[in-house]
């Protein structure tokens, strides 16, 4: 089981919000080595947001602040903020994903997504090549159904770029990935296969691709 710590804080220069910063952090309920570990992690993580965003990010939209008030424009607080979804959870293996956003007054969104897979016991580190037999070449599989589903997509009107397919390739990481309850999910950052406005995209990889290696049985991420 899981919590929220949240927090909301407004950053002004000279009285007036600048900065509006609204973060959620997942933490462990539970107490075990596993769950240290995980709440380690989640707070590590979500400290390095909170850093990033009241130092540079807070000083560029002094700056932007600091224009718009010498032009007489009105100007619009940035903002900024952290959410998490846990994606899986049962007595072998914990998955979720957190979210960093930002927005420019009234510029579009910009999303960051980071993701981990533990063991649940230990809080260990689950990898995507753990989901698949060793011996199998899983990662030219797993860009044969990304490359289908980038086609899919296509089809349905989904603007990527020309050579997408390509894109996938190259871009490829196998660190970016969560599991659900039907199996692992790959996901791209914005702009890596198309425009940023195209968000993240995600595929969810066929279950039944292979065999987990820890414990002989069909279904990727059934751990």
């Amino acid at each position: 089981m899981w919590k929220d710590i949240c927090w909301k804080e407004s950053l002004d220069r000279e009285g007036e919000p600048v900065l509006e910063l609204e973060l959620a952090v997942p933490l462990p309920m539970e107490e075990d080595r596993g769950a240290v570990r995980m709440g380690r992690w989640c707070a590590r993580l979500g400290a390095v947001w909170y850093r990033c965003w009241a130092g540079a990010f807070y000083q560029s939209a002094c700056a932007a602040w600091t224009e718009a008030r010498a032009q007489a424009r009105p100007f619009r607080p940035w903002e900024a903020g952290l959410t998490w979804k846990l994606t899986r959870e049962d007595n072998k293996v914990c998955s979720l994903w957190l979210e960093g956003r930002e927005r420019r007054g009234g510029g579009e969104t910009r999303t960051v997504r980071t993701t981990m897979t533990w063991t649940r016991r230990d809080g260990l580190p689950r990898t995507l090549a753990q989901c698949f037999p060793a011996s199998e070449p899983w990662r030219e599989e797993v860009l044969e159904q990304i490359r289908s589903q980038l086609e899919e997509r296509r089809r349905e009107g989904v603007f990527l770029a020309r050579d997408a397919g390509d894109r996938a390739a190259v871009r490829f990481d196998p660190s970016r990935f969560f599991l659900t309850d039907t199996g692992p999910v790959l996901y791209y950052p914005m702009g890596a296969l198309g425009p940023v406005s195209s968000g993240i995209l995600e595929f969810a990889l066929d279950e039944n691709l292979g065999t987990d290696r820890s414990n002989g049985q069909k279904n990727p991420g059934k751990a």
